[in-house]
C-alpha cells in the first residue's frame, strides 16, 4: 500500500484521530509546501517529533487548538499514526521510530517532547480540574482511608454507608498504588484477591500489595465471608458491582469529605505519575491501568521534569556498565 493507502486504513481503524490526521496532513501539503503523493518517501524518512512538534504549534497560534487536552490528543494521534505508517510499509526512519517508541520516562522520547511542549506552551489553556493531586493532598487521603479501615468492625454487618465507605477506601488506595482506572477497579473479581499471598491480579498482572492495605484487604475479605457473597471485589451492600459512573461507589463524594476534591481522575493521575518515575514502562503502564495515552501523557507535567527527572537519570546513569571507569 502507498501512503494515503496506508492513512485511509489508519484512519478505518482509529477513527477517533481522523481529524487531527486529516489536519497534520494539510499543514504538511499547505503551509511546508509539501507534495505527499509525489514525495511519500522522502517525506516520511523525514519526519521528526520536531516538526510534528511545530504543526500543533502552528494550529495553537492560528487559534485552532486552545486547550492542553486536545493538544495531547493532537500528540497521540500524529504519533500513532506514524507508529502505524511504520510497522506496516517500506517506509523507514529510524530516529524518528525509536523516539516514538521509547519510554516517556527518556528526554528523547516523543512522549516526553511533546508532553513538555503541552506544559510549557503558555497559550495553551489547562484544565486544572483534571490535574493531578499533588503530595500533601494524597497523604490527607490516605490517612483519611486509614481512618476508615482501621476502626471498621469486620466481624458485624455494617450499615450501608459504613460499607460503601470501606469499599471506596480499598478502591482509592489501590487506585493511588497502582494507577488503575475506576473503569478497570470496578471489573476486578473477588477471586483476584490472594490475601494468604498477599497479592491482587489486575489486567493479567500479579500486584504484590503493601502490608497496610494488605492487612486492610484481610479484614475485608473476612467480612465478606461473613455476610456477603458475589463476584466482584468492589460492590455495594447487596453484593451488586460498582455502576459504571464514579459516582456510584460513593468515591467522589468521599474525596470531598477527605479533602475537598471530586475528581477521581486527580488519584489515577497520581498513580500513574508514581509509575512512570518508577521507570515502568509506557505500554506496561496502559495494559495494567486502561488509561489512555493521552491521559499518561498529560502526566508528565513541569513539576515532575526538572529536580526529579535529574535525580531519576543520575540514579540510573551510576548502574551502566563503564559509569565507574570513566
Amino acid at each position: 500500500m502507498n501512503f494515503l493507502e496506508l492513512r485511509d486504513q489508519f484512519i478505518i481503524d482509529k477513527p477517533d484521530y481522523t481529524n487531527d490526521v486529516n489536519n497534520f496532513l494539510n499543514y504538511i501539503q499547505k503551509i511546508r509546501k509539501l507534495n505527499i503523493q509525489e514525495q511519500e518517501d522522502f517525506f516520511v524518512s523525514g519526519m521528526s517529533t520536531e516538526q510534528v512538534i511545530q504543526s500543533l504549534k502552528y494550529f495553537v497560534d492560528k487559534g485552532q487548538i486552545k486547550k492542553q487536552e486536545p493538544a495531547r490528543k493532537y500528540f497521540v494521534s500524529i504519533g500513532q499514526f506514524f507508529e502505524y505508517i511504520l510497522n506496516n510499509s517500506k517506509y523507514k526512519n529510524e530516529n524518528f521510530f525509536q523516539e516514538l517508541a521509547n519510554p516517556s520516562s527518556r528526554e528523547n522520547s516523543y512522549s516526553r517532547k511533546t508532553a513538555d511542549f503541552v506544559s510549557d506552551y503558555n497559550k495553551l489553556q489547562p484544565k486544572e480540574t483534571l490535574d493531578k493531586f499533588d503530595t500533601h493532598l494524597i497523604d490527607d487521603l490516605i490517612n483519611w482511608c486509614d481512618e476508615i479501615l482501621n476502626k471498621a468492625d469486620f466481624t458485624n454487618r455494617m450499615t450501608n454507608t459504613n460499607f460503601k465507605r470501606v469499599n471506596a477506601a480499598l478502591g482509592m488506595k489501590l487506585i493511588l498504588l497502582t494507577g488503575v482506572t475506576y473503569r478497570e477497579t470496578r471489573k476486578i473479581l473477588y477471586r483476584d484477591l490472594n490475601s494468604d499471598n498477599n497479592t491482587i491480579f489486575i489486567n493479567d498482572f500479579r500486584i504484590r500489595l503493601p502490608l497496610k492495605l494488605s492487612v486492610q484487604f484481610q479484614g475485608y475479605k473476612k467480612y465478606r465471608e461473613l455476610f456477603l457473597t458475589s463476584d466482584y471485589l468492589f460492590v455495594n451492600i447487596d453484593g451488586e458491582q460498582w455502576g459504571d459512573a464514579t459516582s456510584d461507589s460513593g468515591i467522589p463524594n468521599f474525596l470531598n469529605t477527605a479533602i475537598g476534591q471530586t475528581n477521581v481522575t486527580g488519584l489515577i493521575k497520581f498513580g500513574i505519575t508514581q509509575l512512570i518515575q518508577s521507570g515502568v514502562n509506557d505500554s506496561v503502564i496502559m495494559k495494567l491501568t486502561g488509561a489512555s495515552r493521552e491521559i499518561l501523557n498529560s502526566c508528565l507535567s513541569n513539576e515532575d521534569n526538572n529536580t526529579f527527572w535529574e535525580q531519576y537519570i543520575n540514579s540510573k546513569l551510576v548502574t551502566t556498565e563503564k559509569y565507574y571507569s570513566l
